[in-house]
């Protein structure tokens, strides 16, 4: 409630609006800075849309009755934004009213001054061109003010694992006022929900914010974020037909904006150099640590050489391999006209080598 006796309710620049009926939508903000020695207008306390912004003069509070300095804060409820309306003449029975109470906290003139100048000065976080619902605007308040945007930035760097550099952020337009009022005075917990999901160059994630003002919860809401984080990746040189091995002339690492969450473009050119192409791809595009797979090294019924340790000295043959696989991997083997097999790694093309290990397991195996 607003705490005054009385209450001076007067309007600015409206002349002659007695009894009319106004349309549109007025949405109470959830907290707002304001100077003590200026009156409170409902412009300021709430976002006003479809032909409601003239009633943004109408004062709440005049200058005169903001003198107490024991009063930081200031609480506004939507019924009183509606009496103040009615009081003023202006029937609401066809304006959209939501929002339940508005926090306003009482600031010394110059203080808001010296915000105001220095948000032109130093603007810090710009926001991601994105679809239509994301507009292209530069944070309000400077870095050593504290903020919602600020702090959903601050969670997104520590669950992200990147610095604000390297980090774009996107929120609707509708939310600048909120995202950008000064925080002071209250507590914020602000939260991932779930993991980010998209598309290869952006991401959107909900992040669920809850503000406390003394003690109480006075915001608690869900918002949708876009997101793209600077990376380096993986890119194609040249075009790559499935089922391609991918040589270390085909591949380099360059920094990208991508989308992170999910299955990222790969990282490090050792995770696609040798590996054969699952689909094909164009030169230019981010390799996916799925797009690739361990290359076949020995095929089915192919002669493969064999090398082994016998005392020291390495003795080789051939055999032929009973299964396809790749380098690492253990293949069965058998030389022919023999009806024993046995079980050896593959370490190239064509090659597989012989060791104590899996010979031991293999004759377990045979003898159980």
């Amino acid at each position: 409630m607003v705490r005054r006796a009385a209450r001076t309710i007067a309007i600015v620049g409206l002349v002659g609006v007695a009894s009319a009926a106004f349309g549109g939508e007025l949405r109470l903000r959830a907290v707002t800075s304001h100077a003590i020695d200026e009156p409170i207008t409902v412009a300021e306390i709430a976002e006003l849309s479809g032909g409601a912004e003239s009633l943004g003069g109408v004062v709440l509070v005049s200058a005169g009755e903001l003198t107490d300095p024991a009063d930081r804060f200031l609480r506004v409820t939507i019924d009183e934004v509606r009496a103040a309306l009615r009081d003023a003449g202006h029937a609401t029975g066809r304006l959209a009213m939501s929002g339940g109470v508005c926090t306003v906290r009482l600031m010394p003139p110059e203080t808001v001054e010296d915000l105001v100048e220095r948000a032109v000065r130093e603007p810090v976080l710009v926001v991601d061109d994105g679809p239509a619902d994301v507009v292209d605007v530069s944070v309000s308040t400077p870095p050593s003010v504290p903020t919602i945007r600020g702090a959903i930035a601050e969670m997104l760097e520590r669950e992200l694992g990147v610095g604000r550099e390297a980090m774009r952020l996107g929120f609707d337009n509708e939310l600048t006022s909120w995202l950008d009022a000064p925080t002071w005075g209250r507590r914020l917990a602000v939260s991932l929900r779930g993991r980010p999901g998209g598309g290869r160059s952006t991401a959107r994630a909900l992040v669920a914010v809850r503000v406390y003002a003394e003690g109480a919860l006075v915001d608690d809401r869900t918002i949708s974020v876009t997101l793209s984080v600077q990376r380096a990746v993986c890119e194609l040189t040249r075009d790559v037909r499935r089922g391609e091995v991918i040589g270390a002339s085909d591949v380099r690492l360059v920094d990208r904006w991508i989308a992170p969450g999910g299955d990222d473009p790969a990282s490090d050119v050792a995770l696609v150099v040798g590996f054969e192409a699952r689909r094909a791809m164009d030169a230019g595009e981010a390799i996916k640590v799925s797009d690739v797979e361990a290359a076949i090294a020995v095929e089915r019924n192919q002669l493969v050489t064999v090398l082994a340790l016998s005392g020291g000295i390495e003795v080789q043959t051939r055999a032929r391999s009973l299964e396809s696989a790749s380098v690492g991997e253990i293949v069965e083997c058998r030389i022919d006209r023999d009806r024993r097999s046995f079980m050896a790694e593959v370490i190239g093309p064509g090659r597989v080598i012989l060791r104590a290990h899996t010979t031991t397991e293999r004759s377990s195996e045979e003898h159980r």
